[in-house]
Parts: structure tokens; C-alpha cells; sequence
């Protein structure tokens, strides 16, 4: 086997179990999102691809150097643009997610291309400019996420997944089984994860984050809830979340309570009969102060709250 893959600048290798690696990204770097590179044996899969070409093409490398082969399989968890946009640099790999993703991607995904080549550059100089109020905690994220946006655009081309399954599909290789699962959508419409049941190891995507605040807006917190217990029952050891460390069973209930407590903190709102743009006022929970994306919080109570008055 070769040396081991190049240090990227977009994430960092954890070696999660032999033959199984987390590319876990850096505050600052062009992923944004967390990825994963399996040897089934015989055939390599990677779980999420990130916000960039430029990004992906080092996970790319990476699943070579460590296997010993380029990717054969790509799951694409959802449909949000930093989990996919690394597709294009892969060469002829099967790209795997649910149907409503493959349909999620080639509507919403093509309308999010558009909106950010008429609209991130705006954005990133207003950031660099320091126009947008960022705690400094989130700066390199923010700074990553632009910033990698607005130089990935002149040689993005969305590329949409070629194989597509609506509950499950497994794949087995001579090293170890891939179970590609889906319980509905809970983080989007449609959410995909990848259960490793020889090693007990799960990637969630964005059904689970840790110390990073999730994006709930586009999803169902109920079922997300439903979901994560779901998960819960596979017995776990080692869960890869979509943003934030690998961890065990813990980083699950973490994010269970996360939803939970924000549910109730909007309930008690509502019962006191106090306005949503009060909601932007309300602390957040000890336990999740010092997350990352913290701007994300008020944004999650106000889509709560939007939900519970709708009924």
C-alpha cells in the first residue's frame, strides 16, 4: 500500500476502523460538510463529497490512497449543496441516493446553483468587508463557506446521482457489508445514512450534528426525532455526524435533546402568547452555547414556531 493520503487543507483523516476513515472538515476549508471513505474490498464506497470540486478532489485522492482504488460508489445523503457539489470530480462512479434526492437535486440543487452565481459573490465581499455580524467562532466557517462557494463557480456542474433506491440498498463487499438506509426525511425531504454492521459504525449526514447547530428549516424535527431513535436501535458504537467530531451513542442523544429542548422552548413561548420576533431574544441552552453556527438557533425557534402556529 502507498503512503498515506497528502494533509489536506479541507479536512482531516480519522481512522474510524481499519479500512474505514472519517474526512472530517476544517473550519475554513472548502468541504464545510463531514464525509467517509469505506473499503468494502473489492470496491471502494465514500459517503458525501462536500461544498467544492476543489474539496472533493482531494477526498478523491484520499479514497485512492487508502484503498488502493478510486471510488466505485458515492452516496449523496441529501440534497444540500455542501454535501454534493464534490460529485463532479469522482470519475464514473455510481452516485447513489433516494429518489426524491436524485429529484431534489436536479430541481432545488440546479435552482441553488443559479441563486449563487447571481448572488455569492455579493455575499462574500459583504463578509469580507465585515458587514455581516459573525460571533468569532463561526468567522472560518463562514469564511470556508463563501469563500469555497465563490471559487468553485467557474467550473461547477452540478452532477446528479445514477442510482437510486427508496428504502434500502446493500451492498457487500469481501471486507465488509454496506446497509444504505433511508427512514424518510428529518434534517430534508429525504435523508440517507450508511450503516456499517460489521463494524457497528453509522454516517448520519445532517441527521446529526456535533458542537455545530443544525439546519432544521428544510426538514421535519418530529420525524427527525423518530429517526434518530430508529437509529438508536441498530446499536450503533460510532456515529459520523454531518458537521462536528465523530462520537458515540452520546453525540445521538445530544442531538435528540437538541430538537426537544428547542421544541419546548417555543412551546412555552406560544403559552405565554408572546410574539415570533421575540423568539430572536431567547438564550440558548447552557449545553449548546458554545456551538458553532450559532446563527442558526433563533432561525430554527422561528421555524418552530412557524409550524406549531400552521397546526
Amino acid at each position: 500500500m502507498n503512503a498515506g493520503p497528502r494533509p489536506s487543507r479541507h479536512f482531516r483523516l480519522q481512522e474510524l476502523a481499519s479500512g474505514v476513515h472519517a474526512a472530517v472538515a476544517v473550519d475554513g476549508g472548502y468541504a464545510l460538510s463531514n464525509s467517509a471513505v469505506v473499503d468494502l474490498g473489492g470496491a471502494t464506497l465514500v459517503f458525501d463529497t462536500g461544498l467544492t470540486p476543489r474539496s472533493g478532489a482531494d477526498l478523491a485522492r484520499a479514497a485512492r490512497r487508502l484503498t488502493g482504488r478510486p471510488a466505485d460508489y458515492l452516496v449523496n445523503s441529501h440534497w444540500h449543496h455542501d454535501h454534493i457539489r464534490g460529485n463532479q470530480v469522482f470519475a464514473n462512479p455510481r452516485v447513489i441516493a433516494t429518489t426524491e434526492t436524485w429529484e431534489l437535486i436536479r430541481t432545488r440543487g440546479a435552482e441553488d446553483v443559479a441563486s449563487d452565481r447571481a448572488e455569492a459573490k455579493v455575499r462574500w465581499e459583504e463578509f469580507a468587508a465585515g458587514k455581516v455580524p459573525t460571533p468569532p467562532r463561526d468567522r472560518a466557517l463562514l469564511r470556508g463557506w463563501l469563500g469555497g462557494i465563490v471559487d468553485s463557480l467557474p467550473k461547477l456542474r452540478l452532477t446528479l446521482p445514477n442510482l437510486t433506491f427508496d428504502s434500502e440498498l446493500v451492498l457487500r463487499g469481501t471486507r465488509r457489508t454496506a446497509r444504505i438506509l433511508t427512514y424518510g426525511g428529518g434534517h430534508s425531504p429525504s435523508d440517507t445514512f450508511v450503516f456499517l454492521p460489521d463494524d457497528r459504525i453509522a454516517f448520519l449526514g445532517d441527521l446529526l450534528s456535533n458542537g455545530y447547530h443544525p439546519w432544521l428549516g428544510d426538514g421535519n424535527p418530529d420525524t427527525l426525532v423518530q429517526i434518530l431513535d430508529r437509529i438508536s436501535s441498530l446499536g450503533p458504537r460510532t456515529l459520523l455526524p454531518g458537521h462536528g467530531a465523530p462520537g458515540g451513542p452520546r453525540v445521538l442523544s445530544a442531538m435528540r435533546e437538541y430538537v426537544t429542548s428547542a421544541q419546548r422552548q417555543v412551546a412555552r413561548h406560544r403559552r405565554a402568547h408572546r410574539p415570533r420576533k421575540e423568539l430572536a431574544g431567547l438564550a440558548i441552552p447552557e449545553k449548546f452555547r458554545n456551538w458553532k453556527f450559532s446563527s442558526f438557533y433563533p432561525d430554527t425557534l422561528r421555524f418552530l414556531y412557524g409550524r406549531a402556529a400552521r397546526g
